[in-house]
């Protein structure tokens, strides 16, 4: 979500917190508290990163914890990792590639190469 949709959310909120507060509905007041503390957190989060120029990871960047998981699961099943990562044909490709060059024991160079390739992929 956007910070401007954050912030228009959060405004919503706030008018319907009003309602529910008029209305004397304590359960929707408590569920719309917490949800207007969540935009809160989120927006300081948000603003706090932009004050020192941080850019946030996204889980699928290089490098980052979501690359490592698809790596290791590229290790285990070759196309694994690249279907986590939401690679269809290129899971289909890395496993069926496997499949064939197990057939003339080479099968563990594209477990190499899918793994090598599910770590490295930057979806930017």
């Amino acid at each position: 979500m956007s910070r401007p949709e954050a912030v228009a959310l959060r405004r919503r909120l706030v008018q319907r917190r009003a309602a529910a507060k008029a209305e004397g509905d304590d359960r929707l007041l408590d569920r719309i508290d917490d949800k207007i503390a969540e935009i809160d957190v989120a927006l300081l989060i948000d603003e706090e990163a932009s004050a020192a120029n941080v850019r946030l990871a996204s889980p699928n960047r290089r490098g980052t914890g979501g690359n490592v998981f698809a790596a290791l699961c590229s290790l285990f099943i070759p196309g694994l990792g690249q279907l986590l990562q939401g690679r269809i044909g290129a899971a289909i490709g890395h496993f069926l590639l496997a499949f064939i060059l197990w057939f003339t024991f080479l099968g563990w160079l594209i477990h190499f190469y899918s793994t090598y390739d599910a770590a490295t992929y930057d979806p930017s």
